[in-house]
């Protein structure tokens, strides 16, 4: 293979890595595929190219909403310290394809290595998780559902383990001309079991909540503002402040709880002092609660 065709596999890699947070999860059922091929039987400096161009790649799309929150100068910074971590993570993939010959051992270390890399880099002040593999799944509730117990890791662990064991699969029939379904067998166990688990878990509880009635049925009111960041810090949270629904009322009469979303406000309540007066006297007029992400 050529290394300008190496290259763009890593591209299309950091593409298909990149639809995967957009609400497009299934993507990163077979993301990093590409990714793996173009660090087959490559050198090393190949492999280190490809793997800048993946993360460059991948880093620049999931993080260009920085822009609006810090100046144009600093997110090269941001997205350039991100693919570090990627290079690092691409380094070691290329010992493991290219001086591990045992297929059933790559498929369970190329994982290890990713959730490893993902742990160091949320770790210490300079701790970024945006681009954790696992979130892709969030709308995949069954699956999620391991978290309980492994964190996100667990789900990126088996995303990678089926990537991995998709490769091993192809890799098997160019070298041989011959089907095996083992390597993909393993992963889809593993992927079956933890979703059948997260499955009957989730009706377990559902059950549970409905034959006790162990629950309060209570009206929400759920508040998703569209401004700029530049805006939380400027105008000390009036922009947050949301159309009344009626005259006296600001929320529809009957409404026990108001929520908006996470880091809605820069800073504390205290200072955005138009915020705090608005809500302090909504929250009276109107008795209801208010639930308010910082």
């Amino acid at each position: 293979m050529k290394f300008y065709h190496k290259m763009l596999l890593a591209l299309l890699s950091a593409l298909f890595l990149f639809l995967s947070f957009k609400e497009l999860g299934f993507f990163a059922w077979f993301s990093l595929i590409p990714f793996l091929f173009a660090l087959y039987r490559s050198s090393l400096k190949q492999s280190v190219a490809c793997s800048i161009i993946f993360g460059i790649g991948f880093f620049i799309g999931l993080t260009y909403w920085i822009t609006e929150l810090v100046t144009k100068y600093v997110w090269p910074f941001i997205f350039l310290f991100l693919s570090v971590y990627l290079l690092v993570t691409g380094i070691i993939i290329h010992f493991i394809l290219n001086r591990i010959s045992q297929p059933y051992l790559r498929i369970f270390l190329i994982p290890a290595v990713w959730i490893l890399v993902e742990f160091l880099r949320s770790q210490t002040f300079l701790a970024f998780t945006t681009g954790t593999l696992g979130y892709s799944q969030h709308s995949f509730l069954p699956l999620m559902h391991i978290t309980r117990f492994t964190g996100i890791y667990g789900v990126s662990f088996i995303l990678i383990l089926f990537n991995a064991a998709v490769f091993e699969t192809v890799i098997f029939y160019l070298n041989y001309k011959k089907l095996n379904l083992r390597f993909f067998a393993v992963s889809l166990s593993f992927l079956l079991l933890f979703s059948v688990y997260g499955i009957i878990s989730m009706n377990r509880n559902l059950d549970r909540v409905i034959r006790n009635k162990d629950f309060t049925e209570i009206k929400i009111a759920a508040v998703q503002p569209n401004i700029a960041f530049g805006k939380k810090y400027s105008d000390r949270g009036k922009e947050i402040i949301p159309l009344p629904y009626s005259s006296p009322h600001y929320f529809l009469p009957g409404t026990e709880l108001v929520i908006f979303p996470e880091s809605v406000l820069w800073g504390s309540i205290e200072e955005n002092d138009y915020f705090k007066n608005w809500a302090e006297k909504l929250l009276k007029t109107e008795n209801l609660y208010m639930i308010v992400g910082q």
